[in-house]
């Protein structure tokens, strides 16, 4: 049976009572692992980004068979894009109740951050050359603003965007110059065993049904494919020490919260094999990066505080989690795996891996492990 705090109700509503989606707008789920019912509430939450989204409480469980943690109850597919406003379809970090002076601010912030964000897309460049050589056909699942297609594109590779949002499709095609394609089209659309490599950068977690998004990938890719993506780390270090009464999830956005257990279990099942896990601290945002610039520059009032965020704050949260990355506890999973088409395909397409050498990561370990 489901566990949960005497004060976390499951449909409670605040603010703007007018702003809530209804009751049959939300669900509960079972595990999506092993399909149990018995889970342990573990945070309620509502939407901690944007003030102007529904109000509702969404709690984040821990199943008590598995280890895996997911979001029960939560919004409905269809009334998830309600959690999804412009401007964070366009990688604002600013609320649309925010001051102008508190805007400003954070524009400065990421008017410094861009050589990061450069160290970021070749980053990720790399991990895919690893993986697929040039030249290859790659699809990207929730590619967000598309400057890391584009960055694929530049480099010589066949890229394509999926997303549930036309508006993120509209903007990668329009504004990008990417080809994209809507998830409801996409089995339609994409032509079976057509792709060498499917990436989800910060998306993974979004997914509501992750095995149905697996079953259908496995179709997509060619024999020897695979996947590349990354997740926030259930088991990082920071949300103990820094944020012990916080989810550090990005409710209701995200949907899942996975560790290197969990992950290899799901993908495992599937029929991935060669699973590997690296912890990369440029593929994500902290939530003490986060809170440095939401709370210390942007809203603070003094500009002492501000340059101390900027030029010392910042900086000393990109340490942090690099120290918490030789423990395997840094905010981010990259996860790399080959999908063996001799399992689930019987030998269909069978012959050399066209999956390059994974990377010198951390593999997974025996699926009897401690759940993180």
């Amino acid at each position: 049976m489901s566990k949960r705090p005497k004060a976390a109700g499951f449909n409670l509503k605040s603010g703007d009572e007018t702003n809530h989606l209804n009751n049959n707008e939300i669900e509960e789920v079972p595990c999506a692992l092993c399909r149990s019912s018995n889970r342990t509430v573990l945070f309620t939450e509502q939407d901690m980004r944007y003030s102007h989204t529904p109000r509702n409480f969404f709690s984040l469980v821990g199943c008590e068979e598995c280890g895996l943690r997911f979001l029960s109850p939560r919004p409905v597919e269809s009334a998830l894009l309600k959690f999804y406003p412009k401007e964070y379809i366009s990688n604002r970090p600013s609320d649309p109740s925010a001051t102008r002076h508190q805007s400003c601010v954070l524009d400065i912030v990421h008017w410094i951050r861009p050589p990061r964000r450069i160290r970021k897309m070749r980053e990720k460049l790399k991990l895919v050359r690893r993986l697929v050589g040039p030249q290859s056909s790659i699809l990207a699942i929730g590619p967000g603003g598309g400057d890391f297609l584009a960055y694929l594109k530049s480099q010589g590779f066949d890229v394509l965007g999926m997303d549930i949002n036309p508006e993120v499709i509209e903007r990668i095609q329009s504004e990008v110059g990417v080809p994209g394609v809507l998830d409801a089209e996409a089995d339609e659309r994409i032509p079976t065993q057509s792709k060498d490599l499917v990436v989800l950068w910060n998306a993974f977690e979004h997914i509501p049904d992750p095995n149905r998004l697996l079953m259908r990938i496995s179709l997509w890719l060619r024999p020897g494919g695979g996947i590349l993506f990354s997740v926030p780390n259930a088991a990082a270090l920071e949300r103990r020490l820094f944020f012990p009464h916080s989810s550090c999830e990005d409710i209701p956005r995200h949907l899942f919260s996975y560790s290197t257990r969990t992950l290899a279990n799901l993908l495992q099942e599937h029929g991935f094999t060669n699973v590997r896990f690296k912890h990369n601290t440029l593929c994500s945002t902290s939530e003490l990066q986060h809170l440095i610039e939401e709370r210390y520059v942007g809203r603070s009032k003094s500009m002492i505080v501000k340059a101390f965020g900027v030029f010392i704050g910042l900086p000393m949260s990109w340490s942090i989690d690099r120290i918490f990355a030789l423990f395997g506890r840094s905010h981010t999973i990259v996860a790399s795996a080959e999908y063996s088409a001799m399992k689930n395909r019987g030998g269909v397409g069978s012959g050399p891996s066209s999956f390059g050498p994974s990377w010198k990561g951390r593999r997974s370990g025996p699926l009897s492990a401690k759940v993180l």
